[in-house]
């Protein structure tokens, strides 16, 4: 599985597009949720449902529409970054993303190589959906990466860019402000 440092940086990322540094920084931790079954020992469970994370996420959307709609902003992000959850899970492990409507755990095997040679250049594609049963029982020990080369790698990018595109606005405010004030 996708490390939780790689979940919550890829979160964060995209939070970071719709909300304040401080504000990404909580709600990131969305993007965390999926595998809160891991504390009840069951991993991959029915919280890797697409089904069940697009009906409750509509359940909440058409709760929050009655209430007003100041939280619906929040709510589409929330459901986004648990989506994006399950959907990096299936290229590691197999996962329930179509639970209940069928009772099968599936994972998306993607690589492409490359090669070049004196006869030219080749690209080779490797795409391959399997597909197994679910598996929801309770187990003695559930393990899992907390952080990976990978996680710390997409962590520095993000926080590079965020900090670079923050730079460059805060550049160009300078730049248009010192352009008005010599107007």
């Amino acid at each position: 599985m996708p490390d939780l440092l790689t979940h919550y940086a890829v979160s964060f990322l995209i939070s970071s597009r719709v909300y304040s540094i401080r504000r990404s920084a909580i709600i990131a931790f969305i993007g965390l949720l999926p595998d809160v079954n891991a504390l009840l020992r069951i991993h991959r469970w029915a919280t890797h449902s697409l089904i069940l994370a697009i009906a409750g996420g509509l359940m909440l959307a058409a709760l929050l529409t009655l209430l007003g709609r100041k939280s619906l902003k929040i709510l589409y992000l929330s459901i986004a970054l648990y989506i994006i959850h399950i959907i990096m899970d299936i290229f590691t492990a197999p996962t329930p993303l179509l639970w209940p409507l069928t009772g099968d755990a599936y994972t998306i095997s993607l690589e492409v190589d490359g090669s070049v040679s004196s006869k030219g250049i080749a690209v080779i594609p490797l795409i391959e959906l399997s597909r197994e049963g679910v598996n929801f029982t309770q187990r003695e020990v559930i393990e899992g990466p907390i952080a990976s080369p990978t996680g710390v790698i997409i962590s520095i990018a993000s926080i590079a860019a965020i900090t670079a595109e923050r730079a460059l606005n805060i550049g160009k405010s300078l730049g248009s402000a010192k352009g008005k004030s010599s107007l």
